[in-house]
């Protein structure tokens, strides 16, 4: 990109860490964008990650502020903006401040605002069973789209959730889809190495994402014994460990006679993701509720076909690229699993169509129509 943004972004990093996940890479992804062409950014968080600090680049600064102790987590991430990141705003000259998740704008600001929501999952999918904390999270939520000057929504599906429950005009949201990194293959000795590490014996369906109950990966499990004797797959299932919901998904395999083919991975490096998705049969993303769905992406991207849920924002990433079935219904799954395992041509198309689809969506896009809404906001 020739030319150089002459601003200065304040941005909220918080949700960077070492493992890079959800929100997290599209922080990261806009902070490396702006950086590196010529963007000055200071970006506030509570402890900075290597991961940040290894961008070495002299249009980043970053701003540590500490927590309050022995506050639970939305009550001191409330504390953090409104105590102690709003002073230190007021003694910064910033352009623009972001707001990168879903909260966090401290509610006497006076410089222009955007936040950036994900989801409306406190409000749609309640997961936070602490009373006060759930108000803790709304309250933030609501301070934010009541000072911002502009909400980004990262997809039409979200947007229509913000107007809906948060009773927002359409002309305060715009949105800006999340991008994707760019794919790189692995060589053979990868997975070869993940094959050992993993115990994969044979033919595997992979589910990548977080482990959640929306996710519906025990409608998964059911569907691969529904499967069963007539095709024989494993499961492997790449995303953060979560115990108390891990230790549920492993009784249920036991029960239906599967939890020997199962693999819970846990959180893995892309590098090794993506070896296990190029060799996937199919990459089956089954949630019912998202605010985008980048795993759909990545399956795109490695040309394994995506089988996913016909609701929330999923028909609206995937386009006409994957295929669209009832995620609560393990034998709508194991029906679809069976279609795409018989019938090549479709098989073969919807890869096609995948990689299409998959070139409307890059972090350069993202970064760059984010930068045009600071620049209106900035002139207005």
């Amino acid at each position: 990109m020739g030319q150089k943004y002459q601003i200065m972004v304040g941005i909220d990093g918080r949700s960077i860490s070492e493992k890079l996940v959800g929100v997290g890479h599209y922080v990261f992804n806009l902070i490396q964008y702006y950086t590196q062409n010529g963007i000055r950014c200071i970006v506030f968080t509570k402890r900075t990650s290597d991961l940040l600090s290894n961008l070495k680049n002299k249009y980043l600064k970053i701003i540590q502020i500490e927590p309050s102790a022995n506050l639970k987590t939305q009550e001191q991430n409330h504390d953090w903006e409104q105590n102690k990141l709003a002073p230190i705003l007021k003694k910064i000259k910033l352009d623009i401040y972001h707001a990168t998740d879903s909260a966090g704008i401290p509610k006497d600001i006076q410089i222009p605002t955007i936040v950036t929501i994900h989801d409306l999952i406190p409000y749609l999918i309640p997961v936070i069973q602490d009373e006060a904390e759930s108000k803790y999270y709304k309250m933030r939520i609501e301070t934010a789209i009541l000072v911002a000057k502009k909400i980004i929504s990262i997809s039409n599906s979200t947007k229509n959730d913000i107007e809906k429950i948060l009773k927002i005009p359409p002309s305060d949201i715009r949105v800006i889809y999340q991008g994707i990194s760019k794919f790189k293959k692995s060589p053979k000795y990868c997975w070869d190495s993940l094959k050992q590490k993993f115990n994969i014996q044979k033919r595997f369906l992979i589910y990548v994402g977080g482990i959640a109950r929306r996710k519906n990966i025990d409608k998964l499990i059911i569907a691969l014994s529904l499967l069963k004797p007539a095709l024989d797959f494993q499961l492997v299932v790449v995303g953060q460990k979560h115990k108390p919901l891990n230790d549920e998904l492993n009784e249920i395999a036991r029960k239906n006679g599967v939890h020997k083919e199962i693999v819970f991975t846990g959180y893995l490096e892309d590098k090794d993701k993506n070896t296990l998705l190029q060799n996937a049969e199919m990459l089956i993303y089954l949630s019912s509720y998202e605010g985008f769905g980048l795993p759909i992406l990545e399956g795109f991207q490695a040309e394994v076909p995506v089988i996913t849920s016909n609701v929330s924002s999923m028909p609206e990433i995937a386009g006409k690229a994957a295929y669209l079935i009832n995620s609560r219904d393990s034998e709508s799954i194991a029906k679809a699993v069976r279609k795409l395992s018989t019938d090549e041509k479709l098989k073969h198309l919807l890869v096609k169509k995948g990689k299409i689809r998959v070139q409307d969506f890059s972090w350069e896009k993202t970064a760059q129509e984010t930068l045009s809404l600071y620049q209106e906001l900035i002139k207005e």
